[in-house]
């Protein structure tokens, strides 16, 4: 027979370890290779990086600063955003970088107009200064018809240009203009090429009369 005193003292009992905040055995704790036990950076944090990587990651055995990320999409932000379509992306924890393999890059306004469109086989992502390094051969199509070729190209983010070396090939309008290396706006409109400068002049335009 269960005593009124037995039951007095059991509830007594309850009462005092709900008063510490003692609780029964919670769920098991995430694995640390799992994407749902990696560490988020809300976006208002200043730590918060402006390129915002697909959330499907998973750890390279052997490398826990490294993250793979199959056919990903990596994005930035800023007065010219842009986004990175690869097949795969390798992310350097330490570094704050990452390597894509063969890409489509697309640059746009502030309004988020496209501006250029990069193929390449490669390229690499400077996280902390929005560099991208683009492994040629590479070629960049404006939205008014240009077509640059070049080796290699990179786009500064920070002073909002592209540089080009080795192999500058530009078209536009019926004109081919070569060089060596290349300083481009956003928009592939305003060019400077310097090194053995050629330019072919489209049919039917005098020499010296190069279309602005």
């Amino acid at each position: 027979m269960v005593r009124v005193a037995d039951i007095a003292r059991g509830l007594a009992a309850l009462a005092l370890l709900g008063a510490l905040g003692c609780s029964g055995p919670g769920p098991e704790p995430h694995d640390a290779s799992s994407p749902a036990a990696l560490p988020t950076i809300p976006a208002s944090s200043p730590e918060a990086s402006p390129l915002v990587p697909s959330p499907v990651v998973s750890p390279e055995i052997g490398a826990p600063d490294r993250r793979i990320l199959e056919s990903s999409t990596l994005r930035s932000r800023g007065e010219n955003p842009w986004k990175l379509d690869a097949e795969r992306i390798e992310y350097e924890e330490v570094g704050r970088t990452a390597r894509v393999g063969v890409l489509t890059w697309t640059l746009m306004d502030s309004q988020g107009a496209d501006l250029v469109t990069v193929e390449g086989n490669g390229a690499l992502v400077d996280m902390e200064t929005m560099k991208v390094s683009f492994e040629g051969p590479v070629v960049a199509r404006g939205m008014r018809g240009e077509v640059l070729n070049v080796q290699n190209l990179v786009w500064d983010g920070e002073a909002r240009q592209f540089l080009g070396s080795q192999g500058v090939r530009m078209v536009r309008e019926g004109t081919v203009l070569t060089g060596k290396r290349l300083v481009a706006s956003p928009d592939l409109r305003r060019l400077e090429v310097e090194g053995d400068v050629r330019v072919l002049l489209p049919e039917g335009i005098p020499a010296g009369e190069v279309p602005r």
